[in-house]
């Protein structure tokens, strides 16, 4: 948790541990010793399409009164989220599609 004026953000720790797993999976797919099924891609970036919403709706109020180091912090990793989420996305709709699922 990170203290915030006048209360705590709890959404951080949920979105590095997000990141942390997202960053995981990319290098376990990049091995390429065994295909990810897509399920598992399409429920990442189903979670990672969440947490952005979760993550703005905690910093916002405060984004104004934040000091420097936390602002680009929260910035910081809300660009990493993004980005993160991108990929299992495009990842399991093209998985999916070549299925034809």
């Amino acid at each position: 948790m990170v203290a915030l004026p006048g209360g705590v953000d709890t959404v951080w720790a949920l979105v590095t541990c997000y990141l942390v797993t997202a960053f995981a999976w990319l290098l376990y797919r990049a091995r390429g010793e065994n295909r990810v099924p897509a399920e598992e891609a399409a429920a990442l970036a189903a979670l990672g399409l969440l947490l952005p919403a979760v993550r703005i709706t905690a910093v916002h109020p405060w984004l104004d009164v934040l000091p420097g180091a936390l602002r680009v912090g929260a910035l910081t990793q809300a660009a990493a989220l993004i980005a993160l989420t991108a990929e299992p996305a495009v990842v399991s709709g093209r998985d999916l599609l070549s299925r034809g699922t």
